[in-house]
């Protein structure tokens, strides 16, 4: 076992990383080595609990990578921890009839020992730690470590998550604000064209000559605006189009 002092360390460090790291896997990562360094063990995966699915998200480190996959919740021992919120440690556990090798140690081919470890966060539970074979005794002092890893765990994972909410906010109010800059840049230049083509008519209301200045969108939107009944008409080279207005609706097109 580890001193206190460096537990403490450890247990600071996962705590700081949870307000700067991007991945939630990268701080479950740390939570594994850091469990390893406490106590080690053969096999370990993390747990966070899909309330919505009713499903627990196994996330396990594999050649350097941590992996993550599914499985419902109801059977093995790791769903008796879930139910009961309770740590369990089983000195022999294919003689404990709340253990499922294809559940709980599907990691492993010989099972050794096992301790699955609630992660709650003010009553909340948020997921649990599995570790399999043990490598040294597993006694009270033990246990306590692995609490307390836990519950500073569920404390960073919750840090974590509201920091990626955070900026997924951030990203999407700025997406927004984007947006939205460019529609009242559009209307600011629509009211521009607005403005100019309004100079340009006639005292019977025609306009007509050179108008490359406006864009027909500008136009409709003004005659639409404007209450007016008429028709537009548009012509470039060998096209031409027509838009017919009744009191401010477009009632009619024509395209040739």
């Amino acid at each position: 076992m580890l001193n206190h002092s460096l537990e403490l360390k450890y247990l600071l460090d996962l705590l700081n990383l949870s307000f700067s790291v991007q991945q939630i896997e990268k701080l479950l990562s740390q939570v594994i080595q850091i469990a390893h360094q406490l106590i080690p063990f053969e096999k370990a995966f993390i747990g966070l609990i899909d309330i919505a699915a009713h499903e627990l998200v196994i996330y396990f480190p594999e050649e350097k990578e941590l992996i993550h996959q599914r499985m419902m919740i109801g059977d093995g021992a790791v769903s008796w921890v879930i139910q009961k919120g309770e740590t369990l440690f089983l000195a022999h556990p294919l003689e404990d009839p709340r253990f499922s090798p294809e559940i709980d140690g599907f990691l492993v081919q010989k099972y050794t020992s096992y301790v699955c470890v609630p992660m709650q966060r003010e009553g909340r539970l948020l997921g649990v730690l599995q570790l399999l074979n043990l490598e040294k005794r597993f006694d009270d002092s033990a246990s306590t470590t692995l609490q307390s890893l836990t519950s500073v765990a569920a404390v960073a994972i919750e840090n974590a998550r509201l920091h990626q909410l955070y900026n997924q906010t951030i990203y999407h109010l700025q997406e927004q604000n984007f947006r939205l800059n460019l529609v009242l840049q559009q209307l600011d230049q629509t009211s521009q064209d607005s403005f100019k083509a309004k100079k340009k008519m006639s005292k019977e209301d025609e306009l007509a000559g050179d108008l490359d200045a406006f864009s027909a969108a500008a136009l409709i939107q003004m005659l639409t605006h404007e209450n007016k009944m008429g028709v537009l008409i548009l012509k470039y080279n060998h096209w031409k189009g027509q838009v017919f207005f009744k009191q401010g609706r477009i009632y009619h097109a024509e395209i040739g």
